[in-house]
């Protein structure tokens, strides 16, 4: 292995001989250009001018630190085919131009290949493709990228760093991904982000967050039970595929779109202040066709936010489960709220909008009983239904008025008190109106 430092100034990389390569920093020129056995170097004394990437080129690692330049790619790429060493840097001094691909081929399993993007903008990020290799790849932290494309490798993705996407993101069917607090942020400002899991499941937090971006999926995301999917700036589409989080927030002002049609939205942990959040102004919605499932047995919030918004299905499917639902500022529409277990609890968010629920299915089972009562005890919260019955059965029934067209009637349950609106019957004989 031989180190290969670009001092050819404004020149092409291509197979010739010249005085473009040295074997030291602003060293004498002449060497033969690299190989995949070699160390490249840009850095302060490689000029300021343009180099042209003429041909595919080849390198054991690379590195563009202290390159004030400009790298010209155009369509082709470069192989790098190093182990065990930071095999690839980039930093913002440097400017690239046309399509950057740099192809990662090493196929042995051991060491890390460490990967430094640096924090460059997306015009300046780069396509890396690690297309074999069971060994470990890391990223240093706040690395932009452009795609990330796993397709081929075997190894473990490192989750300890943050990072941020610009464009699409392919994880491999047979690597593994280890589990990180850190974020994965998707940032492109135009066009369409795709995600492809290939059933792995991604046990890190995800950010979409690019104005004017959107982020769709390929396949089902499924992401460890405690993460969080967010949604601050942009688009996500679900495209018909399920998702399973831990959290699921868009918790800001910002402008954004959720489009979610035929898909079955899981949130797997939570807290009274987390679940699935969408508050403040700023959300457009597509909500067609889908449900959300909470299958938390701690406490978890479904603030569905948006005046004029209606929710397809919300399922409680976590024994002991309390889901605190409502929205912050605006009323809440859900068209039909049902339990997989019980007990259970619904709370009614101590605001004063109303909570709509067309289909109200909470029933509960003899010594099991569904608890409906209001965020905050002792203050009475809002639920209505437009017309027709409810006939529920096994509920604790406390701080809850029922308005609306609707007649509302809970059969073997009770009535725990600050209640307005229900027929409550402490027997086990259905009601019949």
């Amino acid at each position: 292995m031989a180190n290969r430092y670009w001092v050819g100034g404004t020149a092409t990389w291509d197979g010739t001989i010249g005085l473009k390569w040295a074997l030291t920093s602003g060293g004498i020129g002449g060497q033969l250009a690299p190989t995949t056995a070699d160390t490249v170097f840009f850095d302060a004394n490689s000029g300021a001018g343009t180099v042209t990437l003429g041909t595919t080129g080849a390198c054991s690692t690379i590195n563009f630190s202290g390159f004030t330049g400009t790298f010209a790619w155009g369509t082709n790429t470069i192989t790098v085919a190093g182990s065990g060493v930071t095999v690839y840097t980039q930093t913002t001094s440097s400017t690239f131009t046309g399509t950057p691909v740099l192809n990662f081929t090493y196929s042995g399993s051991t060491g890390t290949r460490t990967i430094n993007c640096g924090s460059v903008t997306e015009a300046n990020s780069a396509t890396l493709n690690i297309s074999a290799g069971g060994d470990t790849v890391t990223f240093q932290a706040a690395s932009g990228i452009k795609n990330l494309n796993f397709t081929g490798f075997t190894g473990a993705l490192s989750s300890s760093t943050t990072r941020t996407i610009y464009g699409n993101l392919t994880i491999s069917s047979g690597m593994s991904l280890t589990a990180g607090n850190s974020i994965t942020t998707f940032g492109a400002t135009s066009g369409t982000q795709s995600i492809t899991s290939n059933a792995k499941t991604i046990d890190f937090p995800l950010t979409i967050n690019g104005v004017g971006g959107t982020v769709q999926l390929v396949d089902a995301l499924t992401m460890g039970s405690t993460r969080q999917l967010g949604l601050s700036n942009g688009t996500f589409n679900s495209n018909a595929k399920s998702v399973t989080c831990g959290t699921f927030s868009a918790n800001n002002s910002n402008t954004k779109t959720l489009t979610i049609t035929n898909s079955v939205i899981t949130i797997t942990n939570g807290t009274s202040s987390a679940g699935f959040i969408i508050a403040g102004t700023g959300t457009t919605f597509a909500i067609t066709g889908s449900s959300i499932i909470f299958t938390t047995t701690g406490a978890a919030s479904f603030y569905g936010g948006g005046t004029g918004q209606s929710w397809p299905q919300v399922t409680i499917s976590g024994v002991g489960q309390q889901l605190i639902i409502g929205a912050v500022a605006a009323s809440t529409s859900i068209v039909t709220i049902t339990n997989t277990v019980s007990p259970c609890t619904v709370s009614i968010l101590s605001t004063a909008n109303t909570t709509t629920i067309t289909n109200f299915n909470l029933n509960g089972t003899s010594g099991n009983l569904v608890t409906l009562n209001s965020s905050v005890a002792g203050t009475a919260k809002n639920i209505a239904k437009g017309s027709g019955t409810v006939n529920a059965l096994y509920l604790n029934v406390k701080d809850s008025t029922a308005t609306g067209g609707a007649k509302w009637y809970a059969n073997s349950s009770n009535d725990l008190g600050n209640n307005t609106g229900w027929n409550i019957f402490n027997n086990s004989f259905l009601q019949m109106f």
